[in-house]
């Protein structure tokens, strides 16, 4: 006798069996292209139907108020970590971002508009460019950021002011002249800077500035918001030493004696006439006439590269090893030239 396994389509009215004998009457009436048409067309409806019943929006709301997606500005990972130089550090900056995000503190990190991060960010004068702002399952929001850097201090002379005793404070400034700070002459930090930073001389003290704005010109009191070219063209010229400084280091003597120039004083308010100097040991002053601040050179004029190569070998072969003249050190197209007092 032969055995026969029967299937489950052979069974006629199981539900399998009905679904082949629908889909050959299909094939058969409409062709495969019209049977994939028809197909297409049923799940299109299906999925129509869904979004006119709600469906696909509660389930949205149901997956967005889940509470591992719940969010606060307070948790934002900041890639790197604020510099020791921001007294307020990471509570402080983030606490600063409270009120332009206001409308997503309760909400879910799905919902968050990362333009408006970035927004809130870049109106944070201690943030000098957001590099990037990534988003990490579930709640995590990393934000990179290149910080403002202080490059330069200029002392401001408190001395005639009763109300306040502290003989000075020092304003602390970037390479743009924006102002970032204002701490005691006295204070830890005021005394790290004064060793590390340029310090600005000559400058005119504005009568009210800012913090987190530019140095103000002192001649036009009604708008604070301009800034002065003085200073912006000194915090310019303070950067580029920083930097020249941290890479090759500074101008150093025959006998291994470095010269470092932190002090930068415009002759007569000029923006395009900087002085930086240092004070020798045997009590002199060697002053170099470095006249624009960098990218601001005219055309006969020596680049602030060509500038610190010139000074850097003038030193390095005995220009400082004698008794300076009076006057001081200039540039021209054909190197470094020593200038009679003005």
């Amino acid at each position: 006798m032969m055995l026969r396994l029967a299937t489950d389509a052979d069974e006629p009215n199981h539900p399998s069996a009905q679904r082949a004998s629908c889909l050959s009457l299909m094939v058969g009436l409409l062709g495969p292209r019209g049977t994939h048409a028809a197909l297409v067309a049923v799940v299109v409806l299906g999925l129509s139907l869904l979004v006119v019943s709600g469906m696909t929006g509660k389930v949205r709301a149901w997956v967005h108020d889940r509470p591992e997606y719940h969010w606060s500005a307070a948790e934002i990972v900041l890639d790197p970590e604020p510099p020791s130089w921001l007294r307020s550090k990471e509570r402080g900056l983030l606490a600063a971002l409270a009120e332009p995000l206001r409308g997503f503190e309760k909400g879910s990190v799905l919902d968050l508009d990362l333009g408006v991060v970035e927004r809130a960010f870049k109106n944070l004068y201690w943030v000098e460019r957001v590099r990037g702002i990534q988003r990490f399952y579930p709640n995590r929001v990393v934000v990179s950021l290149d910080y403002r850097r202080p490059v330069a201090i200029a002392p401001l002379d408190l001395s005639d002011q009763d109300a306040n005793p502290s003989p000075r404070d020092l304003l602390v400034i970037d390479g743009t002249g924006i102002i970032l700070d204002r701490l005691p002459e006295n204070s830890d930090l005021g005394r790290a800077f004064s060793k590390d930073l340029i310090v600005l001389s000559g400058l005119e003290t504005p009568p009210d500035f800012a913090i987190g704005h530019p140095w103000p010109r002192s001649d036009l009191p009604e708008d604070p918001s301009r800034p002065d070219p003085v200073a912006e063209a000194a915090a310019r010229l303070a950067r580029f030493l920083v930097e020249q400084a941290e890479a090759s280091g500074w101008p150093e003597t025959r006998s291994g004696q470095f010269i470092p120039f932190r002090r930068i004083h415009p002759y007569q308010g000029d923006s395009r006439k900087l002085y930086i100097n240092h004070k020798l040991p045997n009590g002199q002053v060697l002053w170099v006439v470095w006249d624009a601040a960098p990218g601001s050179e005219g055309s006969s004029e020596p680049s602030a590269l060509e500038k610190w190569e010139m000074l850097r070998n003038w030193i390095a072969s005995g220009g400082i090893d004698r008794p300076l003249e009076p006057g001081a050190l200039g540039f021209t197209s054909r190197g470094p030239v020593w200038l009679p007092p003005i």
